[in-house]
């Protein structure tokens, strides 16, 4: 059984591109049938389906604070209902996933760098061989992944944990290729930010000299890709554009689908700052504020561009959940990253698992408002649960010794 939740969970992360539209009212995803087939398997075994109080606790206080949206009529109880029952069950789902496979940690991120390598190794081999014969189609490596940009952020802690595992043990190098090959064939400005994000992440103490270096670094990076990659280049240059004209009409798609969202996350924020508009709320905030943008009219097609998830979830934070929002997701980021160093120096796989994870959450704020992606919770309890068992390590290490 173990191993079945194990290999399942982890194929519904490379599997995001599995949906079906048009069937029901919501999108239909391959990886929710995964999740109640497996709920059941664990809820009738002697594990049984537990809940974290902590967890719950957060949860209720959200849902709360999104009936006040309700009240002033910023949010509908259609999707306030669709985020607090997805957010619900897939967070049951990965906590109970974890607790089935006895919070292994290493075991369960270990396999899923393998994954990540096989993944990556299939994108690459689509890249070479299938999509260069295939007319009409965006010739990248986007794997199993519905864009370049899911594929990305997806994966690239697996290269930030290959990479650190390359450097201590002198082996592996291939694995790091195959996934650094893949997210330069992705073509993904994300990748892009998330491989100098993993070279930053490094240093292993910071110091005048070590932050001149990165600095200069990543500064010629930047530069390097901004050179090389027309895409990236010209999202850059159109950003700029927006920014300083603040007129979206010569804005590309990627650009448009952020930068609008901003401006509807500003004006959500500004309508309720502390506790937001509700789970939810952002596609009605979206229809309400995004004809005010200058130029928007020139995208009348792609009107709703990313309206659904902000296309950041910062972004979507900043305008459904306000400060408390904001404030309890780089509270968690902090709270649970060692600071210890010796618990650090006797343990760093684990903190190499913590770092690998923290790249994606910085990307995940920057890129993707998704509440219930299937990776996202993954992340989330590995993250959390990194630091539980590297405490208990510690405690009775200390304790022995």
């Amino acid at each position: 059984m173990k191993n079945y939740i194990l290999y399942s969970s982890l194929l519904c992360i490379f599997c995001e591109r599995f949906v079906i539209h048009g069937l029901i009212p919501f999108d239909l995803r391959f990886y929710y049938f995964i999740y109640i087939i497996n709920l059941f398997i664990i809820g009738l075994s002697k594990l049984a389906l537990r809940i974290k109080i902590g967890h719950l606790i957060v949860y209720l206080v959200f849902v709360l604070s999104s009936l006040y949206g309700l009240i002033r009529g910023t949010n509908t109880l259609g999707s306030l209902s669709f985020q607090v029952v997805g957010i619900f069950f897939c967070s049951l789902y990965y906590y109970n996933f974890y607790r089935a496979l006895d919070f292994d940690i290493k075991r369960i991120f270990r396999l899923y760098v393998d994954m990540s390598v096989f993944f990556a190794s299939l994108g690459i081999f689509a890249f070479v061989v299938i999509l260069p014969f295939v007319p009409n189609i965006v010739h990248t490596v986007e794997s199993t992944m519905s864009e370049p940009a899911v594929y990305s952020y997806t994966v690239l802690p697996a290269m930030y944990y290959c990479i650190q595992v390359s450097l201590k043990e002198k082996k592996g190098y291939w694995r790091t290729f195959i996934i650094l090959l893949s997210l330069l064939l992705s073509g993904s400005s994300i990748g892009y930010l998330g491989l100098i994000l993993c070279v930053v992440f490094l240093i292993k103490k910071i110091s005048f000299t070590k932050a001149i270096v990165a600095i200069s670094v990543t500064a010629i990076l930047i530069s390097g890709i901004y050179v090389v990659s027309e895409k990236f280049r010209v999202r850059i240059d159109d950003s700029v554009k927006v920014i300083t004209t603040k007129n979206l009409a010569e804005a590309n798609l990627s650009t448009y689908a952020l930068l609008s969202n901003a401006f509807v996350a500003i004006e959500s924020f500004k309508e309720s700052p502390i506790i937001g508009n509700g789970l939810g709320s952002h596609p009605t905030s979206h229809d309400r504020f995004v004809g005010n943008i200058d130029g928007v009219d020139e995208f009348e097609q792609y009107m709703q561009l990313n309206s659904k998830d902000a296309s950041s979830l910062f972004l979507r934070l900043t305008s459904e959940l306000g400060l408390m929002g904001i404030c309890c997701a780089f509270f968690f980021i902090i709270r649970f990253y060692p600071s210890s160093k010796v618990e650090i120096k006797n343990f760093p796989e684990l903190h190499i698992i913590q770092k690998a994870t923290l790249v994606y959450f910085l990307l995940k704020l920057l890129r993707a408002g998704h509440y219930f992606s299937p990776e996202f919770y993954f992340f989330l309890f590995i993250y959390y649960l990194a630091y539980v068992v590297l405490k208990e390590d510690m405690h009775k290490l200390q304790t022995n010794g």
